[in-house]
């Protein structure tokens, strides 16, 4: 695989940045989220929320070829609000590169690092050291879904 760029969100990412997560979402197995869920996912985002959202947090592109293939970004109060990467470049260590990213921006901060995590991703959470802390309902366009509080302590 080719080198990949970590490098900081920048407002013109933003449109690229929304299709990734449409495509991971829309990627994403029918085991974990039904095609009804998925749709509800995608219709809560909005663009011009995400826009400040990435612009306020530590957000972090990963990019290949000056193309983006994954997403992170971290609040102040070390929560991570999302990690996506592009679905042909899962697997590859991309989300694992971003999260050791944002962790070590965390540490600088002090404290513990949480997470919601989807269902989809807490396996990935769970072997990068976090502990799930409960398990919650979430409803999107009237749909539930499910996902986990996660927490990695820091010492």
């Amino acid at each position: 695989m080719k080198n990949i760029e970590i490098r900081k969100y920048k407002s013109e990412d933003l449109n690229e940045v929304i299709e990734l997560i449409i495509e991971s979402i829309n990627s994403i197995e029918d085991k974990f989220y039904n095609k009804t869920q998925k749709e509800a996912w995608i219709k809560n985002i909005s663009k011009n929320k995400l826009g400040k959202t990435f612009l306020a947090n530590y957000s972090l592109v990963g990019t290949i070829d000056e193309s983006i293939v994954g997403i992170v970004d971290i609040t102040e109060n070390n929560y991570i609000n999302m990690l996506y990467v592009k679905p042909s470049f899962q697997n590859k260590g991309i989300a694992s590169l971003l999260l050791k990213n944002v962790e070590e921006y965390a540490l600088k901060r002090k404290g513990d690092i949480k997470v919601d995590a989807s269902e989809k991703a807490k396996s990935f959470f769970i072997n990068h050291g976090y502990k799930q802390v409960s398990k919650n309902e979430v409803i999107r366009s009237e749909i539930s879904l499910n996902n986990y509080t996660m927490v990695k302590i820091e010492n």
